[in-house]
This record gives C-alpha cells, sequence and structure tokens, in this order.
C-alpha cells in the first residue's frame, strides 16, 4: 500500500490492497494465536478464543468452510462470545467477526 497527500485537496489517498494473515483450517482442535486474525474453520473441532482482557479491540474473523460438521467457538477462562461460553457453527460459510470489550467477546 502506498500514501500520499492529494495536492488539490489535502486528504490522505491510499493505493494498493491490504494482506492479512490467514489460517488455513486447522487439522483438530485449535487454540487461536495472538497473531491470528483471519481463520477458516471446519469439521467437528472446537477454536478456542485467547482471553478478551486486555485486548480491546483485537478482532478474529473465522469462516466456516465446510458443510455437515459442528464447528464449536469457544471462549476461554470463563469470558463469553455474546453472552454464551461456546457459539456452536454448523452452516457453511458463516462468518464470524468477534471483538475483544476489555472482559468478553462481542459477535459484530
Amino acid at each position: 500500500m502506498s500514501l500520499s497527500v492529494n495536492p488539490t485537496t489535502g486528504l490522505l489517498d491510499a493505493f494498493g490492497g491490504t494482506s492479512l494473515p490467514l489460517t488455513a483450517p486447522p487439522a483438530g482442535d485449535y487454540t487461536v494465536l495472538e497473531s491470528d486474525i483471519i481463520i477458516l474453520i471446519s469439521g467437528n473441532t472446537t477454536v478456542t478464543i485467547p482471553t478478551a482482557i486486555g485486548r480491546p479491540g483485537k478482532f478474529y474473523h473465522l469462516k466456516k468452510i465446510d458443510a455437515g460438521t459442528t464447528t464449536t467457538v469457544a471462549a476461554s477462562g470463563g469470558q463469553t462470545l455474546d453472552g454464551q461460553l461456546s457459539v456452536k457453527v454448523t452452516r457453511q460459510f458463516t462468518n464470524l467477526m468477534i471483538v475483544s470489550d476489555d472482559n468478553n467477546w462481542l459477535i459484530l
């Protein structure tokens, strides 16, 4: 991505794209890493999200890529995802974008 100031408007112009880390579907249960951002999920597995505490604004984007299975997305340490300890994802192509409010995870 390149940035420049437009001489006519004085506004910042951004050109190009941005790449974010993409985590392939894990084989078996998976604990999300701090460095993960986009996580492809599949299978009859559990994906555990790290603590939301001390991470206000931290977000993860999860995408279910298979059909016919149930992937459980679980908060850690007694924290919640929109008030629930875990969320079951069964529908193929379901997106979950979650963000930390510094105490729990919110599903956007």
